[in-house]
């Protein structure tokens, strides 16, 4: 390994770096740098705990190895402080009241920060716009308050930020922001944010409400440039008209320049000393001294006196960001400047920040942004991601990450990520990359799709088809043991890289187009190569040799190769599973043999000896102990498709897929497949992380790999991604928890006044946050209302707990959060009560009992005079009640034997009737006739007109016989369908007959002139008939029986007729 590559593949703390470092498993600590003076913030008072801070038009808090004012003397070149140094110093200057705070500023320096080595474009770039929920899309101002809320504000208003949602503040919720540009932010030790606004004044948020200060509360001009918060507490407003003192509730104005209004004044810094300056428009730099400001004189040489934003350097140097004349630093009694002719990206320079590794961040109109490290400059602009190069603000949080205001693109973050990207910005010939290949000697290698790349450590270097490689997509690489560089290519074949030359190898049986995507060189020294059609060749340095399908080998497009530690060679064939060759024996697996898949992918051996397979869809694979053990998404797996293991030296196997990088313990993944487990836990890592894609790339070997010094490598289609196992920035700091809202019944819940609501529903909901700007969507809670929940409820990321018909007490909410890594926050809690309703309590029930006693005496007595009376009315009643009684009955009888259509008798009261006068006729010898009517055609009819039609016609047929049988010896039935029975008791049977022609010609004229109301013309009926005297050996079903035959006969004989059984 080269000396270069050494410094760059070895982690810090190892013998090529510089620093000491903790070597704890998957832990680091960013270092705090020596001398830092943990003074009060410019932007937060005495909060020493919160990070740098500089933005806007702003300057941040001095990190340096020195404290103290920036007077004549320690700007001449001697860097004498006139304040306290170090943090004793700072802590003498703050009380001992501060400890506190001091403390949660040095845990807060713990967390990683942007790692200085890093090329910029290596950070992880997030940026959120409009729609992403800000209210604009140029961030003018940015600051982090100690709550753990991130604030924007933008010429439509200011946004609060919890990681994951903006919550929106302007007119609409906000009615004292009468202007909505707001230009500068800072927040007290009380914890109040103070808004500087561009003509609406200052404002003032402070346990959620909101008040205002204007030129009529005694402000020198209603337009804000920059806010500051001096180590006592007081703000300062640099303004259009001077700049405003806030110091005990009122405000004193300082004009800087000419009466009589004086410069506007465009900056404020507060050094470590606690001196105050200005930057103005046109006047330079001011600062004040005894009772007023003074100006600066070494700014009257300036090359442009228009100051934007002014900071204190971590050695305590004095720099000044101006309009149109770059950036000036005053070291040794004079200025050095710097501009675009010396490598700042811009000469308009709008905002300045220290990260707390000592980097300055310069903030440029035009240029982008800038970042000044060990003595160069670095730019990020918009061919980077940038939305636009117009910078507004720039602000450290607590997490190390940097926050840029941009004017026009939104608000934008660069955070150090778990992976680190290589891709044509840092030198790669291509962003697209197959296979990465570890050289202990020259560094690595990777196959992209422009050719072939070696990174030393320091710089690329890349070779193409213009250099003499066959084929610019690189799917395989293979450095062997005699130093001659290998290359499977994508539709090339095979290259040899030998003396600085490319080689086109073509042996027997392999096209000169062929596809390689696996190379290995086994321990005897021969060469396999796995090819996409043609089986697998092998080179023992004298000859070419080929094994195919017809050998024994499950497929012939071979896509990984492995040998095991007892020397036996596998092959993994996409579509003919998995092959073994040892010691001349094949044996092949597929999907009928265990194995989850045909398509193989990748094959690797873990440390206890094991072979893994991944396969294309299938899942993972598992040879132990004779069999194939299978890993899905129901065991636990991130993704079911695997492009390549890796194993780390802590035990954890690092997996690529299509959904990223999967992190698993190798111990939990062979308890899996023991039986000793239920499932495998397993951590995906996404572009959240720092991966440049969402996926990586496969199906070639090797598909990533890890070098001499632990790190892990993986190709995607977004470039090359690096992870150090032993440097995985991972926090100890749980989120920040904060209760949002605590809806009963919908209804709001003012937590800062009496938490008392009626019960109503005994509906609760209550919102939540983790406040984790780093990474909030993995932010996990857990909660339990008390004396509700006796165990605590898992919520996982729902930020959000409801609870329904809830009964009447006292509640206590308790709410805790847990980071990525499992670091669980300290309960925050919430009291509120729901009172029951008036009649549930005591003061009802007493009302009640005396109540009831009162009415008892009257009540009774009352019901004394009242009894006769009642007794009378209830007799009555009672009359009146059975006489109904019995109307009703007799209605249900009537209707118990009626047709519900046609209203005529039904067949329960035909039979009754005709029993009843067939023993009256045996008792008085006189004749009884039965008439059966059935309609003509009716179900013709019916089938044509519809069943409401029909309907109709039976109705009216019914009216026509009851129209002529009135008798009381007369009744009219419906027999069945369209048929009706008609008897007549104590007729003669010539009358009958007679009857029953009338009966005929009656429906036929009634339908023949009711046709123009919707009824038929045509409709006839044909009618059957039989009479006789009743005997007792004879039953009415007999009667029945003739009529039938008589209608069957009148059926026959044209319809439209009566025929009458001869007796």
């Amino acid at each position: 390994m080269s000396e270069a590559f050494a410094s760059v593949m070895s982690p810090p703390g190892s013998a090529s770096g510089a620093e000491s470092h903790s070597t704890r498993p998957g832990r680091f600590r960013t270092r705090l740098p020596a001398g830092v003076a943990v003074g009060p913030s410019r932007r937060s008072g005495p909060d020493a705990g919160k990070a740098v801070t500089h933005w806007g038009n702003g300057p941040p808090l001095r990190r340096g190895s020195r404290a103290g004012s920036l007077t004549d003397s320690s700007l001449d070149g001697s860097n004498v402080g006139q304040g306290r140094c170090g943090l004793k110093g700072a802590l003498a200057a703050m009380g001992i009241r501060r400890w506190s705070v001091v403390f949660l500023g040095l845990c807060a320096l713990q967390t990683a920060a942007l790692d200085p080595s890093k090329a910029v474009t290596q950070y992880l770039h997030s940026t959120w716009t409009s729609t992403d929920g800000l209210p604009q899309n140029s961030g003018l101002s940015v600051l982090e308050t100690r709550d753990g809320y991130l604030w924007v504000g933008t010429q439509e208003g200011l946004a609060r930020f919890d990681g994951l949602e903006f919550k929106v503040f302007d007119r609409s919720n906000v009615p004292v922001m009468t202007n909505l540009t707001v230009q500068a932010l800072a927040e007290d030790p009380s914890g109040a944010l103070w808004v500087g606004t561009e003509g609406g004044g200052v404002l003032c948020y402070e346990k959620g409400r909101w008040s205002a200060h204007r030129v009529s509360s005694g402000l020198p001009s209603d337009i804000v440039h920059d806010l500051c918060v001096d180590r006592t507490g007081v703000l300062w407003a640099g303004t259009y008209g001077g700049v405003g003192r806030l110091k005990e509730g009122r405000w004193t104005t300082y004009r800087l320049g000419p009466a009589p209004h004086g410069y506007r004044v465009r900056c404020l810094l507060e050094d470590d000393g606690g001196t105050l300056w200005a930057g103005t428009e046109g006047g330079g730099i001011y600062r004040f001294v005894g009772e007023g400001f003074q100006p600066y004189s070494p700014s009257e040489s300036l090359p442009d006196r228009r100051i934007r934003c002014l900071g204190q350097s971590p050695e305590g140097d004095l720099w000044v960001g101006m309009e149109n004349g770059g950036l000036a630093a005053w070291r040794g009694g004079r200025w050095e400047l710097f501009t675009e002719k010396n490598g700042l990206p811009g000469d308009r320079v709008f905002c300045l920040l220290w990260d707390r590794d000592g980097c300055l961040w310069v903030g440029t109109e035009g240029g982008g942004l800038g970042r000044y490290a060990r003595g160069s400059w670095s730019r990020f602009t918009t061919r980077d991601g940038l939305g636009t190069n117009l910078i507004n603000a720039l602000h450290e949080d607590s997490q190390g990450s940097i926050w840029i205001g941009v004017f026009g693109g939104g608000l934008e973050r660069l955070r150090e990520g778990k992976w680190t990207p290589y891709s044509v910005s840092e030198g790669l010939s291509s962003n697209t990359v197959w296979c990465a290949f570890a050289d202990p000697e020259n560094g690595l290698w990777a196959g992209t799709e422009e050719g072939l790349c070696r990174f030393d450590g320091v710089r690329w270097t890349s070779w193409s088809t213009a250099d003499g490689l066959p084929h610019n997509r690189v799917r395989s690489i293979l450095k062997d043991r005699r130093g001659v560089v290998w290359v499977g290519t994508g539709g090339g074949g095979l290259a040899r890289f030998e003396g600085g030359r490319w080689f086109h190898v073509t042996p027997p049986g392999l096209p000169a187009n062929e596809r390689v995507y696996a190379l290995l060189e086994d321990r005897d020294g021969v060469l396999w190569v796995g090819t996409y059609g043609s089986g697998v060749h092998y080179f023992d340095g004298k000859s070419w040799g080929r094994f195919s399908t017809s050998d024994g080998l499950g497929g012939d497009r071979v896509r990984c190769l492995l040998q095991d530690r007892s020397g036996a060679m596998w092959f993994g064939t996409y579509g003919g599973g998995v092959s073994r060759l040892f010691e001349g024996r094949w044996t092949t697996w597929t999907t009928r043999d265990g194995l989850p898949s045909d398509l193989a992918l990748t094959l690797f051996e873990d440390s206890r000896g094991c072979v893994w397979l991944g396969t294309s869809g299938g899942g993972l694979a598992l040879w132990k102990n004779g069999k194939w053990h299978g890993f899905t998404a129901a065991s636990g797996l991130c993704d079911e498709k695997a492009f390549q293991f890796l194993e780390d030296r802590f035990g954890r196997l690092w997996i690529s897929s299509n959904k990223g990088v999967s992190e698993v313990e190798l111990k939990e993944m062979h308890d899996y497949a023991d039986g000793k487990a239920p499932y495998v836990r397993c951590r995906l890592h996404t572009k959240s992380d720092g991966l440049l894609s969402q996926e990586c790339n496969g199906g070639s070997q090797p598909a990533g790999c890890r070098t001499l010094d632990g790190r892990i490598w993986f190709p995607t289609p977004g470039g090359l991604v690096v992870l150090d196992p032993e440097r995985i920035p991972r926090s100890d700091t749980p989120p920040r928890v904060v209760l949002s809202e605590v809806l009963v019944n919908k209804e709001p819940v003012d937590l800062q006044g009496p938490p008392r609501r009626p019960l109503g529903r005994g509906e609760v909901e209550i919102r939540y946050a983790g406040l984790s700007l780093e990474a909030p969507e993995k932010v996990s809670f857990r909660y339990r209302l008390e004396p509700y929940e006796s165990e605590w409820v898992e919520a996982g990321r729902r930020r959000q707990a409801f609870y329904t018909n809830l009964p009447p007490g006292e509640y206590r909410f308790r709410l805790m959060a847990s980071s990525e890594e499992g670091v669980w926050s300290e309960p925050v809690e919430a009291v509120f009560a729901l009172d029951p309703p008036f009649w549930k309590t005591g003061l009802f029930k007493v009302l009640t009992a005396g109540g009831v006693l009162a009415l008892g005496a009257g009540l009774f007595f009352f019901l004394l005079l009242n009894a006769r009376r009642r007794a009378a009315t209830l007799e009555r009643v009672v009359a009146e009640r059975t006489s109904e009684l019995a109307d009703a009955n007799q209605r249900l009888e009537e209707l118990s034997v009626r047709d519900c259509l046609t209203g005529a008798y039904n067949r329960r009261r035909l039979e009754e009737f005709l029993d009843q006068e067939w023993k009256r006729g045996i008792r008085t010898g006189r004749p009884l006739s039965v008439l059966l009517v059935d309609v003509d055609r009716f179900k013709s009819y019916n089938d044509e007109q519809g069943h409401a039609a029909g309907d109709a016609v039976l109705t009216s047929i019914v009216g026509v016989l009851e129209g002529l049988c009135r008798r009381p010896t007369d009744l009219v039935a419906r027999y069945g369908g369209d048929e009706f029975v008609v008897v007549l008791a104590e007729m003669d049977v010539q009358a009958a007959r007679d009857l029953a022609e009338t009966l005929r010609a009656n429906v036929e004229k009634t339908c023949r002139s009711s046709a123009s109301q919707n009824l038929p013309g045509d409709v006839t009926v044909s009618v059957g008939g039989a009479g006789r005297v009743p005997a007792p050996d004879v039953s009415y079903e007999t009667l029945l029986r003739e009529a039938d035959a008589a209608l069957h006969l009148a059926k026959q004989t044209g319809r439209n007729t009566v025929r009458w059984h001869a007796t």
